[in-house]
C-alpha cells in the first residue's frame, strides 16, 4: 500500500497492521546533489514486536525474509541503474 508520495521526489510503501502503524515500510527517495545528477536512496524498516505472517517462526523473519529481501532489492536496484544508464547513453549520443 502507498503510505506517502510526492511525484518525482519520493514514494513510501508499507504493509499496514491492524493496530495502526505499518509493520514494514519501504521508502524510495530521489535526491539531486548536483545539477544533472540524481541519487536514489532506498530504505526498508520493519517493526519490532510483531508476529511474522502466516504463523512462521520468528527466526524466518530474521534470516530468510531479510536474505530474500536483500536478493530482491539488489536485483531491483541493478535493473534501475541499468535502465538509467542506458537512457543517459542514448541521450548523450
Amino acid at each position: 500500500m502507498v503510505l506517502a508520495f510526492e511525484p518525482e521526489r519520493f514514494v513510501v510503501l508499507g504493509w499496514p497492521s491492524s493496530e495502526g502503524p505499518p509493520v514494514v515500510s519501504w521508502a524510495f527517495v530521489l535526491e539531486e546533489p548536483a545539477p544533472g545528477i540524481t541519487r536514489l536512496i532506498v530504505r526498508a524498516r520493519g517493526s519490532e514486536g510483531y508476529e511474522p505472517p502466516f504463523g512462521l517462526p520468528r527466526w524466518t523473519e530474521t534470516t530468510l525474509v531479510r536474505l530474500g529481501h536483500f536478493i530482491m532489492q539488489r536485483k531491483q536496484l541493478v535493473g534501475i541503474a541499468d535502465r538509467a544508464e542506458a537512457g543517459h547513453h542514448q541521450r548523450a549520443s
